[in-house]
């Protein structure tokens, strides 16, 4: 019995030194652009803003939550509209509206943030370089 316990704590041990390997976690991976690679100049800081801006969420993301939630109900005289599209049970057990908005949301977060740390790094080639970059900063951190 004595062995046995000896044999698997030394086996869990080798087991633990040897299957974490940092190797394992920086795969190469073809085809892959990196920030350093990606963000250069303004005009990229632009394209990146355009669309995480865009990804962000629309008004119709907040009416589907109202009316899923009743905050809004159908009017005393609604002549109808809206019965049929709107106001049905659309949200079940298998919908990706709920993890949908939170992704694109918190995707659109990302890429803001990836804008203020790039904004800081990147050398504009003149005065109008340097405001575009401030100016576009500025957007990031007030969307």
């Amino acid at each position: 019995m004595k062995n046995i316990f000896k044999l698997s704590i030394l086996s869990l041990g080798l087991l633990a030194t040897t299957s974490c390997n940092r190797d394992l976690l920086d795969t190469y991976a073809p085809g892959v652009i990196f920030e350093e690679d990606a963000l250069l100049s303004s005009a990229d800081l632009q394209l990146l803003l355009n669309s995480s801006i865009s990804i962000m969420g629309s008004r119709a993301e907040s009416e589907s939550v109202s009316i899923f939630t009743d905050e809004v109900g159908i009017g005393f005289e609604n002549g109808g509209q809206g019965i049929n599209d709107d106001y049905v049970f659309f949200l079940n057990s298998g919908s990706d509206f709920p993890t949908s908005m939170w992704v694109q949301t918190y995707a659109g977060i990302s890429r803001l943030n990836r804008i203020i740390e790039a904004a800081d790094k990147i050398v504009p080639k003149d005065s109008n370089d340097a405001n575009l970059i401030a100016n576009i900063k500025a957007q990031a951190l007030t969307t």
